[in-house]
């Protein structure tokens, strides 16, 4: 007898919808009894008609839907889940075998009633009594992890009924509000998780590992879902009119760049799906909070703790390695989300890019330095930081190879841009001149293809996503070190109301506020050094820049065909005469400067170098053996030998301090953790400058030149920035000199009768700062002196000598101390530089012009170092300063002897009757010779017979000595008041000043002295008459004496 039960109609339906018309329900198995309910007990039979009335009454009347299981055992979350299951069973059973004799079934009538209740619960979630948006999206985030395959055929086949319906944009925007508010919620959810996190204080990786990856999933699910979505060509039809694409109309307003716009743009990465999606999913130490909660246990640790505790180190190098891995892996994921997105079709890729663009425009105030980032309205760093390091991936795939297929000529299609060029700086060009030649091409219909928009957004992302990161992180570092400077005053208040509890009491509750303020600060910063160090990203990061780098040398090249051929540098004839005339005329460089590179928006080196300027500060740069390294050399070597490409000295200031950082070696000191840069050693970059062909032939003049003209800046701190400059170039200069080819190269510009002028000029400048410098280094270190002991007297108890309080006391310290350090640093480089090229070239040093001016210097700072106030430079701990005294001295006395065969020096420093003294040598012999044994004999020697022949000079002075004390006005120099040996006349101002005195001021200054006007030394005039009435009064005055 055959028992078999045959498929019915029926038992198909029964088992899709997960219910029963009868009470003998099979054991173990809980299905959904119609009999219990009052509109549906009447059903016997199962059939298409019934359908419609069941799943009714399952999403609106069932409550006990998410207790039941179906046959397999499964329990819903929500109708959604419900609906699918009936899917998937609809589905099992069409497919199945045993189901093919039941031919009057219409599975496709129940399906689209299935898939129907499912689309009109998305839309109105209020429809059915199980769950809610969170709960909808939950299910579908779920299915599309855990069944991606029926769940995309389940996905697909909604969205078409939907079109088919009129309702696929309604359904896409409850789709993409569910996500978005997916993400809402886990963001709350997740703040809850960090203050559960943070009240863990061990520095023990495993917590803060197991809450990124937990986090990191779940976010990544919701992304997964998205990708799901934008797969769906359906989708990608609405997907530019979603509500949630553009939620504040930012292309409607293009570049109007509204300021009400600009206040709520943030709100961008709340509501806007891509917004929400590229803020959250980026590494999860950028958001302020999680960051506070992963490294909270290490916030309280400084470097010394790190070195002497080592393990708690390698607990923080792994959290910061899960972070790395992870960030990668989700950066790849959302390229693929974004790469979809923009290949879908050419208007899709236009508006999206056009978005980023307009975005971006509305957030450059991020770089803003001088104003506070929370109430500035501007997109957080993650979203702004993980748009950057997409527009990265996407230039990878032609930034090196082919980049000559980007437009050179982008910027100065302004119709058709969707960046706004207006208010940014241009290389080397006024608004006027860009707006008059972007009108001459407004009717030219271009359209820029996918690689020149895709660079220039990276370029600008690069300044102002990971540009206004750094700046950001620079102000927490201020922020840190002011915190650390209060809690030490705390310290100092505690102790001062240690017998006053009600007084403690305050002070802890206040302590305890600050300490919290310092662990944000500190917390973030630690977050953002995880991702600089990141070294995947770090190396995309440079690879870009080294393609930009040479991207902007091809604009520059004359033929522009760089790389495939070198151009020639220098750009202009410097030896044509309108050259010589007018090269430090800026309108003259201006109208010189190549097209289309003067018209690109300086943005983009600042994007380069404020990367740069941090990623070289790690001893494990990204620049160090990469492949594009070169392209960076050379343009920073086209840069500074031609002033006519930039116009800004605050840019090249920066590229110097880059090749400099990288010229000197980078150690560690014995404990491990700790890094600094030996200057005395090259670092890895000398090595690629020698073996590039530009920079082998070009740095070197370029650095000289850039030394003279950053004397003036444009800037209110101009007299002090130019220090920093010229330190960095020493630093680069030391360095170089040590390389045969660049030490011969320096000697013949030198000795060039066509660079006499320009070498005379670098020295003046080079003497009117070691002047300073040391001026300053010496006033520093004695106030640092004079602190200290008032500090000590106080300590013991004595009688104070100032009326200041203890804290005045110590501010006036600190700040001597600062100034003392700043300057000693660049006092020894520009003293050792004076050292070996007076060796080598000293004939350069002793022209008339410099030559007095020199002499007194030396002499003068001899006297500070071994002369009776030499015991007010003694400081506890002179290193801290960078105050090397006996380095000082023997140097000093190395530059005397370098001069010492040369006659003008010597009669130079014979009449300088204010501080050559024969005694300060004796003694400078006695420290060097004698007690520290730095020199030996030869040296002490050469210093003796230096001394021998100025004494006798000095001698032959007092013999021709004429007493011209009372000398008419007319015979004194208006600026040195001495008696004038050459005078000249000044053609505008018409006065008359001694020859050497004014070529001294037009070393540092092209003007007239007297009214300001431009000044050529060629154009002075002599004065015969003045110089013929000197002369015989001289003659009357000598006559005299011999007469006495």
């Amino acid at each position: 007898m055959n028992n078999t039960i045959y498929p019915t109609k029926h038992s198909i339906l029964s088992d899709v919808l997960a219910v029963e018309t009868t009470l003998n329900t099979v054991s173990g198995v809980k299905k959904t009894n119609l009999k219990k309910s009052e509109d549906l007990n009447d059903i016997d039979i199962l059939d298409e008609e019934s359908v419609d009335s069941i799943l009714i009454y399952q999403l609106t009347e069932n409550e006990n839907l998410l207790t039941d299981s179906d046959l397999n055992g499964l329990k819903y979350d929500s109708a959604i889940d419900y609906l699918f299951a009936c899917f998937k069973r609809l589905h099992l059973n069409r497919i199945d075998a045993k189901n093919s004799a039941v031919t009057d079934l219409d599975y496709f009538q129940i399906e689209r009633l299935i898939l129907n209740y499912t689309i009109v619960i998305l839309q109105i979630n209020e429809f059915t009594i199980h769950g809610d948006k969170k709960t909808f999206i939950n299910s579908l985030i779920r299915w599309n992890a855990f069944d991606l395959p029926d769940f995309t055929v389940f996905i697909q086949k909604i969205l078409l009924f939907s079109k088919e319906n009129d309702d696929l944009l309604s359904v896409a925007n409850s789709l993409a509000g569910g996500l978005i508010v997916f993400y809402k919620v886990e963001n709350m959810q997740m703040q809850d998780k960090c203050k559960k996190l943070m009240e863990i204080t061990s520095p023990i990786s495993a917590h803060s590992i197991n809450f990124v990856e937990e986090q990191t999933r779940i976010l990544e699910t919701g992304l997964r879902l998205f990708q799901t979505l934008i797969n769906q060509p359906l989708f990608m039809e609405v997907f530019l009119q979603l509500g949630t694409f553009d939620p504040l109309n930012l292309l409607e307003k293009g570049l109007s760049n509204d300021s009400e716009l600009r206040k709520k743009i943030n709100m961008m990465e709340k509501y806007s799906i891509l917004g929400v999606l590229l803020s959250t999913s980026i590494s999860s130490s950028l958001n302020p909070i999680i960051a506070k909660a992963i490294y909270n246990p290490f916030v309280m640790y400084e470097e010394e703790h790190f070195r002497q505790e080592r393990y708690i180190y390698d607990e923080l190098k792994e959290i910061n390695r899960t972070l790395k891995n992870i960030h990668i892996s989700t950066l790849n994921l959302l390229f693929e989300i974004v790469d979809k997105i923009i290949r879908h079709s050419k208007n899709t890729r236009q508006v999206v890019l056009k978005w980023f663009a307009t975005l971006l425009n509305y957030n450059k105030l991020r770089t803003s330095e001088h104003q506070d980032p929370d109430t500035l309205g501007y997109c957080c760093d993650s979203l702004m930081i993980n748009i950057s390091l997409l527009f990265m991936k996407f230039s990878s795939h032609f930034i090196e190879n082919k980049f000559d297929k980007i437009d050179m000529n982008y910027v100065l299609q302004k119709h058709a841009l969707s960046l706004q060029l207006e208010d940014e700086t241009r290389m080397n060009s006024e608004i006027n001149e860009w707006n008059n030649l972007c009108q001459k091409n407004e009717s030219n219909g271009y359209e820029a293809n996918f690689i020149t928009e895709c660079f220039f957004l990276c370029t600008s992302f690069l300044y102002y996503g990971i540009g206004g990161a750094i700046v950001r992180d620079s102000l927490e570092e201020r922020k840190c070190k002011a915190i650390k400077d209060a809690l030490e005053k705390i310290e100092e208040a505690v102790e001062k109301q240690k017998n006053n509890p009600f007084a403690i009491k305050f002070i802890e509750v206040k302590k305890a506020k600050i300490e919290q303020d310092y662990k944000l600060s500190k917390a973030k910063r630690m977050a953002f050094e995880s991702f600089l160090l990141n070294q995947d990203i770090s190396n995309d990061i440079f690879t870009f820049i080294g393609g930009t780098c040479k991207f902007l040398l091809r604009s520059i090249d004359p033929s522009h065909q760089y790389p495939a051929k070198l151009f020639a540098n220098p750009l202009l004839n410097e030896m044509d005469s309108e050259f010589k005339e007018k090269h430090d005329d800026l309108t003259y460089l201006r109208n010189k400067a190549p097209s289309p590179f003067k018209y690109y928006p300086i943005s983009i080196i600042e994007g380069i170098l404020k990367y740069c300027n941090v990623m070289v500060r790690f001893v494990y740069s990204p620049m160090r053996e990469h492949s594009m390294l070169q392209y960076f050399i050379d343009f920073t070597t086209v840069i500074l030998r031609n002033n006519e490409l930039l116009s800004n000295p605050h840019l090249k200031s920066d590229m110097v301090s880059i090749v400099a950082i990288c010229s000197a070696e980078q150690r560690n000191h014995t404990d491990a953790n700790e890094w600094y840069l030996d200057e005395a050693k090259p670092g890895f970059m000398i090595n690629e400058i020698i073996a590039n062909p530009t920079a082998s032939e070009h740095l070197l003049y370029g650095l000289l030149d850039f030394y003279i003209q950053v004397e003036k800046t444009g800037g209110s701190n101009e007299f002090y920035d130019k220090f920093n400059s010229r330190y960095y170039i020493s630093m680069i200069l030391e360095q170089l000199y040590k390389i045969p080819h660049f030490k011969q190269q320096l000697i013949h510009l030198a000795l060039s009768e066509q660079h006499h002028k320009f070498f005379t000029t670098l020295i003046a400048r080079m003497l009117n700062d070691l002047t300073f410098l040391l001026d300053e280094s010496f006033a520093g270190l004695t106030e640092v002196h004079n602190c200290y002991l008032e500090l000590q007297k106080r300590i013991r108890g004595e009688q104070a000598t100032t009326d200041e309080s203890l804290e005045d006391l110590r501010s006036r310290l600190n700040k001597a101390a600062s100034r003392a350090e700043s300057c000693c640093g660049l006092a020894n480089l520009s003293m050792g530089l004076f050292r070996i090229l007076t060796r080598d070239i000293p004939q350069c040093f002793t022209i008339p012009e410099l030559v007095d001016r020199l002499a007194s210097m030396l002499n003068y700072n001899l006297n500070m170092l071994v002369g009776p106030k030499c015991k007010n430079l003694v400081v506890k701990n002179p290193q801290k300063y960078k105050f090397d005294p006996k380095t000082l001295l023997k140097d000093l006395c190395s530059i005397y002897i370098n001069l010492s065969n040369e006659e003008s020096f010597i009669i130079a420093a014979a009449k300088d009757e204010r501080s050559f003294d024969a005694n300060l040598f004796e003694q400078a012999i006695r420290n060097l010779h004698n007690r520290l044994r730095l020199v030996d004999t030869d040296f002490a020697e050469s210093i003796r017979d230096f001394v021998k022949n100025v004494q006798e000079e000095k001698l032959i002075f007092e013999q021709l000595d004429v007493d011209m004390s009372d000398c008419p006005d007319e015979f004194l120099d208006p600026l040195m008041y001495i008696v004038m040996e050459d005078p000249v006349i000044l053609p505008r101002s018409r006065i008359s000043i001694d020859k050497k005195t004014i070529q001294q001021h037009l070393l540092n200054d092209p003007t007239d002295p007297f009214n300001r006007t431009p000044l050529k030394f060629e154009e002075v005039i002599p004065d015969v008459e003045l110089k013929a009435k000197i002369d015989a009064y001289k003659r009357e005055k000598a006559r005299q004496r011999v007469a006495e």
